[in-house]
């Protein structure tokens, strides 16, 4: 019998390499107003509002600054994968673990990265 059935991994700074999450990234290509995300994001941890209201912020900015899907996705494939890490997922699965990702990255990470490598999102 195995010892493990679930293998769960984060996604910004995990599976990819990157010192800092997809969506500070967006807002630095975009150069949106880093004071406006510094209230809101202040906000959700003092709890004044939810965590999709945070996002839902973040995603209005995008918009506002002329975000489209193009442009994210030439930030998102500008990203690195971290070393070792298809090998990492790949070595799971053959060994009949199930792979989670627990993460408030974007989803279009995931899907770009590792297309149908988790049975959990």
């Amino acid at each position: 019998m195995r010892k493990f059935r679930l293998a769960c991994f984060d996604l910004d700074g995990t599976l990819i390499d990157s010192p800092r999450s997809i969506w500070q990234l967006v807002h630095e290509k975009l150069g949106t107003d880093n004071e406006a995300r510094k209230k809101v994001m202040k906000d959700f941890y003092e709890g004044r509002i939810s965590y999709r209201e945070w996002a839902e912020h973040d995603i209005m900015i995008w918009k506002k600054s002329g975000l489209r899907r193009e442009k994210l996705m030439e930030i998102i494939s500008s990203l690195k994968v971290m070393p070792g890490a298809r090998e990492t997922l790949a070595e799971l699965k053959r060994k009949g673990i199930k792979l989670a990702v627990i993460s408030g990255s974007l989803k279009d990470v995931l899907d770009y990265f590792f297309p149908e490598t988790f049975d959990y999102v």
